[in-house]
């Protein structure tokens, strides 16, 4: 379905019940924010109160989801609207529980493995005998283990794993989901200099609060050097998926 179709459609039909936003919230039972959220294509109605909009907008529920009104169309037309409203309502509810699961895979790879960075940080600390700090694990495992987390909290882990899928020709997938998989990666990239900045920052500030004791500030100069050091390398290999799926797209 199309969100900021359906948005119009609200906003269009309101004005022509000479409705203001508040007066509108009001009849259907919400805010004049959310009001605000489904005619800008950020949400769309609960389904407890869809025929409650969709009477005070004098309107079919099906043209709602359409996002247009059935009246141009003949019956056979209007039919096909509808079927075609059941068919986005199904693969709507198929990618929410794809998102929720992928967002606990995301989850349960991302607390483990930032349990093992923090591991590895209290091992450097005591001073045991580790790798050379040009490897420096723990920071490896702090943006990785970030990283997931964040994928999985926000519900974009399962887009980014059908990155790699297309990388490897594992699954094909349609033009709709391909273009949901790239702006996913596009928000991956941004998010990796993010973390990469956050972890570079953290380490500064266990410099900063122990610079007195240099046994201790050892492994945090380490991640100061090494955080930008991989967040270029993860960048550019999410660039190379990035690039790879926009080709597969021009080619569907």
């Amino acid at each position: 379905m199309d969100q900021i179709k359906i948005g119009e459609f609200i906003a269009r039909k309101r004005k022509e019940r000479d409705l203001t936003q508040m007066h509108f919230a009001e009849a259907v039972g919400v805010s004049n924010k959310t009001v605000s959220k489904w005619e800008t294509g950020l949400r769309l109605p609960d389904v407890a109160i869809l025929q409650n909009v969709c009477d005070v907008l004098q309107i079919t529920v099906n043209e709602l989801l359409a996002g247009e009104e059935f009246s141009q169309y003949t019956e056979k037309e209007s039919m096909q609207k509808a079927e075609d409203n059941v068919i986005g309502l199904m693969q709507e509810v198929s990618e929410i529980k794809e998102t929720k699961k992928g967002g606990l895979v995301g989850i349960l790879c991302g607390i483990p493995i930032m349990i093992c960075a923090m591991l590895l940080t209290m091992v450097r600390v005591v001073g045991v005998v580790n790798a050379a700090y040009f490897f420096n694990m723990q920071t490896i495992f702090y943006m990785a283990g970030l990283f997931f987390l964040i994928l999985g909290v926000t519900g974009a882990f399962p887009k980014y794993i059908a990155g790699y899928k297309c990388l490897f020709h594992i699954r094909k997938y349609s033009a709709r989901d391909m273009d949901k998989i790239i702006c996913t990666l596009e928000y991956v990239r941004k998010l990796t200099w993010i973390i990469g900045f956050f972890i570079f920052m953290i380490n500064i500030m266990a410099i900063s609060v122990n610079y007195l004791h240099l046994e201790v500030t050892g492994p945090f100069w380490a991640g100061v050097v090494t955080a930008p050091f991989y967040t270029v390398i993860i960048v550019f290999m999410h660039n190379f998926i990035l690039y790879k799926c926009r080709l597969i797209m021009t080619d569907i």
